[in-house]
């Protein structure tokens, strides 16, 4: 029942909340009417003080930078906390600028070839350009990339790490507005045509500039992309977030449990001893790292983003329908990881799109793609760059050497003297 009136069996299950609705609803979380709904999202017991005995008892050293999932193994690497070589920020402050924009003050990191052609990236909500893309550039698999490409890493404002209140009374911009302070961005550093990577929150930002100035988009990257408004599940998990944020010095525990199923989603066994996990990781990230208040205005932002409205249907006269956009004429890779929860969204967004221009890709045994598969993803990423024409010097894929070593072992089922001859005349190499 909806309304007083029964739902028509065609009715989708996830709706948008209405203002007014949404007002309603507001108010039971105002008034403290909800106890037993947020007493659902209570964090369970810490298992710290019991590793702590059992530490004590080993005559270990017992260190104060675990969460209650990370792992104790690593105590003999490092004295220094597990996220500190990976999500935080090691290059150097020259390289990062602090632009004005009118609707607020962005971070601007840059590396790579200072000549080359530009890639702009967005992070996504709890995180930044270091946490969010530091560790995947890094990698070797992007080497060539790096050689080749200008690099412009976008920070929201106030979600640097241990970033300083925004001020209560400022008005946190809109995702259209974020879209216009990227373009912005372009303007100052006299860019006039660029490829953007974005995740989450980014890849949505990044889809609304596309969509109003297609000249200055070459081709989209995006990763785990929602080009739909909010459901009623999500804007219900962000008010209890947001809620639970407006008298927190730090995250509390429900909202580092909710960021890590967003980044993450379900999360599969370990990878053994000697192996950092990811969940771990990005949970002291958001303890230690993340802003409660710029957290809370950043999701104030991203739950009422408005519907894209693309659309690659037309009407039988030959016109847009009434109400939608144009979709994209850039080519666009959509990445999604089988383990996230936004396998849907990518779907639907990858419905709007011209299926000549757009690629979608699932990648397996992965949540947070960039993190947990980066080779594979860099590989996607290099063939996409090469289908714009940009030329690299990519390494021999994985891929590419696992099929031939199938090859190879297929051959030795068919080892008849006929066979031999002819393998050891053409050399190591098939030919076809």
């Amino acid at each position: 029942m909806f309304g007083g009136c029964p739902l028509p069996e065609t009715t989708p299950l996830v709706i948008s909340p209405t203002d007014s609705e949404s007002d309603f609803v507001a108010d039971l979380f105002d008034n403290g009417n909800c106890d037993s709904l947020a007493a659902q999202y209570q964090a369970k017991p810490s298992r710290l003080d019991t590793f702590n005995q059992i530490a004590s008892s080993l005559h270990l050293p017992v260190s104060t930078n675990y969460s209650r999932s990370s792992c104790p193994n690593l105590t003999g690497i490092s004295a220094r906390p597990i996220l500190s070589c990976t999500l935080l920020n090691t290059s150097e402050k020259e390289n990062e600028d602090l632009l004005n924009t009118p609707h607020g003050t962005l971070t601007v990191a840059k590396e790579g070839n200072p000549r080359g052609p530009v890639i702009i990236t967005l992070h996504d909500i709890g995180l930044n350009h270091c946490s969010n893309f530091q560790s995947f550039f890094n990698c070797s698999a992007m080497r060539s990339i790096l050689t080749k490409f200008c690099i412009y890493h976008i920070t929201a404002p106030g979600q640097q790490a241990r970033a300083a209140d925004i001020p209560a009374h400022s008005l946190y911009p809109s995702m259209e507005q974020l879209s216009e302070m990227v373009e912005s961005v372009c303007q100052h550093y006299s860019v006039s045509h660029c490829i953007g990577l974005g995740v989450g929150m980014g890849a949505n930002v990044l889809l609304r500039l596309a969509s109003r100035s297609q000249q200055l988009i070459d081709g989209l990257i995006v990763v785990n992309c929602n080009s739909q408004t909010s459901g009623w599940m999500e804007w219900a998990y962000h008010k209890v977030n947001m809620k639970a944020l407006k008298r927190a010095k730090r995250l509390p525990d429900t909202v580092v449990d909710y960021l890590v199923w967003h980044h993450l989603g379900s999360i599969g066994k370990e990878k053994g001893r000697g192996h950092i996990c990811p969940a771990a990781m990005y949970r002291q990230y958001f303890q230690t790292e993340v802003n409660p208040c710029n957290l809370a205005m950043i999701l104030q932002s991203y739950v009422k983003r408005s519907d894209l409205n693309l659309t690659r249907d037309k009407a039988p006269s030959g016109k847009v329908k009434p109400g939608a956009a144009t979709t994209l004429k850039m080519p666009v890779l959509n990445i999604v990881g089988d383990r996230s929860p936004h396998v849907e969204a990518t779907v639907t967004l990858n419905g709007r799109l011209d299926p000549a221009k757009c690629t979608w890709m699932k990648i397996q045994n992965a949540g947070m793609v960039l993190e947990e598969q980066q080779e594979k993803v860099a590989e996607a990423i290099g063939l996409f760059l090469q289908g714009l024409g940009h030329t690299l010097r990519m390494g021999r894929s994985r891929s590419a050497v696992e099929t031939r070593s199938r090859l190879s072992l297929q051959l030795k089922g068919y080892e008849t003297p006929l066979v031999k001859m002819k393998v050891q005349h053409t050399g190591n190499d098939i030919k076809i």
